[in-house]
């Protein structure tokens, strides 16, 4: 393997809750299934509280559930909109991909590294213009990312001016 295919390799680091689910279906289920306890823990603390008070509770309920549901569901929406589940780095480019952008088959938007810091259990990257924190319990060995996001930021800084991943026929 010539030195070429090895710097033109893309290498993928995928968010925990990615890795653990065989598809986009299931994950999405596992983020749901996590909110519902805490939309609905005010729900049946309120009944709770109502019927040991005497009060009627069953009219209430009937409009508070699906509202609980509802509340439920565009958390998990949301979540899934804006937590980073893979973090692609190639040469001298980066790309982060949301959950709902590696399940509707996005291809990657490819940046520029600008910054890379590590500190003990969190790693904080700037990609593009955007600031992240990967954290190991989310993204398990940070040092193997934190290797890789150290070869691209120098692959970057160490470039033939002028030239950019887009001049060397990548996109």
């Amino acid at each position: 393997m010539d030195s070429e295919n090895v710097h033109d390799r893309v290498r993928t680091f995928l968010h925990s809750t990615w890795r653990s689910w065989p598809s986009r279906h299931a994950s999405t289920a596992a983020v749901f299934a996590r909110t519902i306890p805490i939309v609905f823990l005010p729900l049946m603390i309120g009944t709770l509280i109502a019927v040991l008070e005497s009060q009627p509770i069953l009219r209430t309920l009937l409009w508070i559930f699906p509202l609980a549901l509802a509340g439920s569901a565009l958390w998990t929406r949301a979540w899934l909109h804006s937590n980073i589940a893979a973090v692609l780095v190639r040469t001298d480019a980066v790309a982060a991909l949301t959950f709902s952008e590696i399940g509707r088959g996005v291809q990657p938007e490819w940046k520029r590294l600008t910054d890379i810091y590590v500190d003990r259990d969190v790693l904080s990257a700037t990609i593009g213009r955007e600031p992240y924190q990967f954290r190991s319990r989310e993204w398990g060995d940070l040092a193997r990312m934190a290797s890789a996001l150290e070869l691209a930021l120098d692959a970057y800084r160490n470039r033939p001016e002028g030239r950019s991943a887009r001049d060397n026929g990548r996109s």
